[in-house]
């Protein structure tokens, strides 16, 4: 059996996620990357967004701290734009993601 060696990464994510049990808070307050919230596939908000790929009724592409996040599905429009969050709302069918190049 193969066992995957354990990085510094994997460690500090680990540890963001003990800190949040703990303190109660959310992963999204004390880390550097994005949180993707899906609600009944008819919105999705996307928390750690630096700004707007690409914008189309099928298709919204993302720009975040972590890399990129496709909202895919039908009469998608961005209803928010709240500090760092976006809300897209519509027919949601996909949600893709793309780690950024480190």
């Amino acid at each position: 059996m193969l066992r995957r060696k354990k990085t510094d990464r994997d460690l500090a994510l680990r540890l963001r996620e003990r800190l949040t049990d703990v303190l109660d808070m959310p992963l999204e307050a004390i880390s550097a990357g994005s949180t993707v919230e899906i609600a009944a596939a008819r919105e999705a908000v996307v928390g750690g967004c630096l700004g707007v790929l690409e914008y189309s009724p099928a298709c919204v592409v993302l720009r975040t701290r972590a890399g990129r996040v496709r909202v895919c599905g039908d009469e998608l429009r961005m209803r928010s734009l709240l500090g760092d969050r976006i809300t897209v709302s519509g027919r949601i069918e996909a949600v893709y993601t793309e780690e950024a190049e480190r």
